[in-house]
């Protein structure tokens, strides 16, 4: 069940990486 837990937590955490890394792209125009 731990383990499911920090495989549920790395990928939540990738795609908030991913949303923030495309934030930054449109903030800074690059998109």
């Amino acid at each position: 069940m731990r383990i499911f837990q920090k495989i549920l937590e790395k990928a939540l955490l990738s795609r908030f990486d991913v949303n923030l890394y495309q934030s930054i792209i449109k903030k800074e125009g690059l998109s």
